[in-house]
């Protein structure tokens, strides 16, 4: 088994490469299948080996099995770090009616494109976007920088990436007992893939969860 993961790496880097990405990307009009979703990609933030993976079936493809094998249909929803909206649009049309999503993205070039592609797979849903960055170091209503990478999935807290030449988004900056007093919820499921944009808190929103559940 260990032998064939270099192999596996390989092929993967190939199929999921730039030039790939580009050819598939205008072939299918930047639209792709994921699962029973259909996805948009048609913004310049979505690089083309994005859009390979997503043509093969490989974007996000552990958090899309976890998320139909185990996710609970009968619970709400925190999701952080929801990026264009791939395993949001799943966990979406998974929920029972009445089940409540809320979709945290810190990146403000992101919005529009997940909106949209959550209207698309769920518009019966009922489902909550909240722009800002989880961060427990900033006091409530203060924003937190955030230095904008050249994709979805390359932005990072400035703290720890920057540059004279970085792009730097001041987002709201949010705690997860913030979000679920102001979204109202019981008992729910916290889905975090944060890819690195909020580093510095992932470990104390690990934290703050069982806390936050009795706020």
């Amino acid at each position: 088994m260990r032998a064939t993961l270099p192999v596996k790496r390989a092929a993967a880097s190939v199929l999921c490469s730039a030039p790939v990405g580009r050819v598939v990307g205008r072939v299918l009009g930047h639209r792709f299948r994921s699962g029973d979703c259909r996805i948009a990609t048609d913004t310049r933030l979505v690089g083309p080996r994005t859009e390979a993976a997503l043509f093969w079936g490989l974007y996000e493809s552990a958090e899309l099995r976890f998320v139909r094998q185990h996710l609970r249909r009968d619970l709400d929803v925190v999701e952080l770090g929801a990026s264009i909206g791939v395993v949001s649009s799943c966990i979406a049309r998974k929920l029972e009616p009445g089940r409540r999503l809320v979709c945290v993205e810190a990146n403000p070039g992101l919005l529009g494109l997940l909106a949209e592609n959550l209207r698309a797979n769920a518009p019966t849903r009922d489902v909550s976007l909240r722009h800002g960055a989880i961060a427990y170091d900033r006091p409530p209503g203060s924003d937190v920088p955030l230095a904008l990478g050249e994709t979805n999935v390359a932005s990072r807290l400035a703290g720890s990436q920057g540059g004279p030449s970085t792009r730097i988004a001041q987002v709201p900056a949010l705690t997860l007992g913030q979000v679920l007093r102001d979204e109202c919820y019981g008992r729910y499921t916290l889905v975090s893939d944060v890819e690195g944009a909020e580093a510095e808190s992932s470990c104390a929103t690990a934290r703050r969860c069982a806390r936050a559940r009795r706020s």
